[in-house]
């Protein structure tokens, strides 16, 4: 996948627009096979907060795959009324493909997302394509050229936050029988922007097994819609934070550096963590977005120690 000049984005707008009109009902994210995950357990006797007075066990690296623009509009909702108050207005973003690499001492290599591949153009529904040009995109590492340049294990699976192409796009340089994890029913998830994503998620999972859900299991304290450990061992934490996509995911590390806070796309951008902002998407959903976003901050609010990664850009940017 290489850089694409920008083309007039209004027009092509216009043409999605039409086609999703056209379309009838909103389609859904994925009709890719799932089965339980083997992974993931209730902890029995520790919270999420327990767990980060233990020493750190994993080792984590962030990997920059990508970079390309987008407008503001599609990373925050600009009507909201706190973006209209702060003078938030129409502008270019950058927009970071990210994933992450959990070195877990007993466990093996995972990745949290997978990056993007060379292979996975082709994959794309022909109006993603179409859509794409309108945004330069610049490929920094596949996961192929990652893993050539790799010295250690294989991953043993990857941890996905959810559904969307460009946090799946790199399982196609992946053996297919590497386990792929999702949040539990994300693939039911209905938007009408999915008419432009057309079967883009199965098709770049289409060679894979079924996707192994993690189980959600309530949260003792009530601050998380629902939580998951990992490993059983407190050092890896799937968090249910719904909105985004129905089985959206975070993920927390408590890695040797110290524990790290991987949203995933419930909050996209630097606007949405500092503002507050909801992002675009249906509005059934709007209640759940901003729940999920605001446990989040609440959650680094009470433990700065912890370094927040947003889904496409970093506090700095």
């Amino acid at each position: 996948m290489t850089s694409v000049p920008r083309f007039d984005l209004i027009c092509n707008l216009k043409l999605i627009i039409l086609v999703t009109a056209l379309s009838g009902c909103a389609p859904v994210l994925s009709r890719h096979a799932v089965t339980p995950s083997s992974l993931g357990v209730q902890p029995p006797n520790q919270t999420i907060e327990d767990s980060l007075q233990a020493p750190g066990q994993v080792r984590l690296q962030r990997v920059l795959a990508a970079e390309m623009t987008n407008r503001r509009s599609a990373l925050v909702d600009l009507d909201d009324p706190r973006a209209v108050e702060a003078g938030i207005e129409e502008a270019d973003e950058p927009f970071g493909i990210y994933f992450y690499v959990v070195d877990h001492p007993e466990h093996g290599r995972f990745l949290i997302d997978a990056g993007v591949s060379d292979s996975m153009e082709p994959r794309m529904s022909r109006l993603l394509r179409f859509a794409m040009r309108s945004f330069p995109v610049t490929v920094h590492t596949t996961i192929a050229d990652w893993l050539d340049a790799q010295a250690g294990p294989l991953p043993e699976g990857v941890f996905l936050t959810h559904l969307h192409w460009d946090h799946l796009g790199g399982l196609l340089d992946l053996d297919t029988q590497t386990p792929v994890y999702a949040g539990a029913g994300d693939g039911s998830h209905t938007y009408w922007a999915y008419h432009v994503l057309g079967d883009t998620a199965d098709n770049i999972l289409a060679d894979f097994g079924p996707l192994r859900e993690w189980p959600v299991f309530d949260d003792p304290t009530g601050r998380y819609t629902g939580i998951t450990d990992i490993f059983g061992d407190g050092s890896v934490w799937a968090l249910h934070v719904p909105g985004h996509t129905t089985g959206s995911t975070a993920y927390l590390v408590n890695a040797v550096d110290g524990p790290h806070l991987l949203t995933g796309d419930a909050i996209h951008a630097r606007l949405g963590w500092t503002l507050g902002l909801d992002q675009p998407g249906p509005d059934r959903d709007a209640a759940d977005r901003q729940t999920s976003s605001e446990r989040l901050r609440d959650f680094a609010a009470r433990h700065p120690e912890i370094t927040v990664w947003l889904g496409h850009q970093t506090l700095e940017d």
